[in-house]
């Protein structure tokens, strides 16, 4: 197993902002087609620095060895710790606005990528939550996932879809 901890404000990888390169003259890039060409940015300028962070945590931990060659199966751990905002009431006990824990590990996952894992496809189990907690931080397990148990459904009861009487 791999342990490591990335300190600072985690942060989302989330949309792209779409905007039409120009030359120096003002006229927009032509691709082959003929139709300009399109190209596009992270939302979040705060993001590029967050991951070169990850990925360099990553690396530290790991020695600079992936890990996982393709298609070995890993299984990930995650744990964002936010800071609490003061305006929180104390009977909020976990984060429950944005930064939405998806995007939040997005970012982890493509940091992964090429550092302990070849590519973030090979992920198939991920544990993930947000808490409060200073200082601002995730902390990442990694380790090789179990062989898969087969499913007995045999003794599984369906139930019938639709409205009730």
């Amino acid at each position: 197993m791999i342990h490591f901890v990335c300190f600072g404000r985690p942060q989302p990888q989330g949309s792209k902002t779409p905007w039409l390169p120009r030359y120096k003259g003002g006229a927009f890039v032509i691709g082959k087609s003929g139709q300009p060409v399109i190209a596009t940015m992270d939302s979040n300028k705060k993001l590029k620095p967050w991951r070169q962070e990850l990925t360099r945590a990553a690396l530290e931990a790991n020695r600079g060895n992936v890990i996982a060659e393709r298609e070995i199966p890993v299984c990930v751990r995650i744990e964002f710790y936010l800071a609490k905002p003061a305006s929180t009431p104390k009977r909020i006990t976990r984060p429950t606005k944005k930064p939405d824990i998806d995007k939040l590990t997005r970012a982890v996952f493509d940091s992964l990528t090429g550092t302990i894992v070849t590519d973030d496809s090979q992920i198939v189990e991920a544990m993930v939550g947000k808490w409060f907690g200073l200082p601002e931080r995730v902390e990442i397990f990694v380790e090789l996932a179990q062989p898969a148990q087969p499913l007995l459904v045999s003794n599984f009861q369906f139930q019938e879809m639709g409205p009730r009487p």
